[in-house]
């Protein structure tokens, strides 16, 4: 079972570094058996700016292989009311994230590429 609360338990704000690494590891083990995901485990982090990414992410990835969207993800503490970049893009790289961001992302006010989600 992959279950995202115990994936992603020790991130803090200040490791966004380490974010990379554990949502890449996430990402594999969801591909790698989407049947496995529990959708009742909601994402308990502190931190807004990450909780609003995270449920983005499970959206997309939950959206993309036609499961239910679960409830937990439209709950108010996932929007943000500022926009957020977390490549901490500057000018025209925003631009770029605006356009591009994958509708799950821009409903949160949060800003990616579009291949956010891809793993070369």
């Amino acid at each position: 079972m992959i279950k995202i609360s115990e994936t992603f338990t020790d991130i803090t704000c200040s490791s966004w570094s380490r974010f990379w690494i554990v949502l890449g590891d996430f990402l594999d083990s969801f591909r790698n058996d989407p049947e496995g995901f529990d959708e009742s485990d909601c994402i308990m982090l502190s931190d807004t700016q990450m909780a609003s990414f995270l449920s983005a992410v499970v959206e997309t990835l939950v959206m993309d292989y036609s499961f239910s969207v679960p409830i937990w993800l439209l709950e108010d503490r996932f929007f943000l009311i500022d926009p957020f970049f977390p490549s901490k893009a500057k000018g025209d790289f925003r631009i770029f994230a605006l356009v591009e961001s994958p509708p799950a992302f821009k409903r949160r006010n949060v800003y990616v590429l579009a291949n956010v989600l891809s793993r070369c």
